[in-house]
């Protein structure tokens, strides 16, 4: 998450986190779509299937997919585009 916050400060609203890992996931060649008012993050996988909905949580440290089913606290570009599911 560090890579995905660098330069946030603590009170940025978590829709900005997701735009950032969203153009990060997008550099990576992964399609990510930003929706309902930047509150998630819907990400294509590579592989055919349905996609992976992303959310900040936990008061901004934790990435959470899959309905929290998955977390991580620190995502850096490359393991996000890897992240299982």
């Amino acid at each position: 998450m560090r890579s995905a916050i660098a330069g946030f400060p603590p009170t940025q609203e978590e829709g900005d986190i997701l735009v950032r890992l969203r153009d990060e996931l997008t550099h990576l060649g992964l399609n990510a779509e930003l929706r309902d008012n930047n509150t998630a993050l819907m990400v294509h996988k590579r592989k055919p299937g349905i996609p992976v909905w992303v959310f900040v949580g936990y008061g901004g440290a934790y990435y959470s997919w899959q309905s929290a089913g998955a977390a991580a606290p620190d995502l850096r570009s490359g393991g996000c585009g890897e992240a299982p599911g």
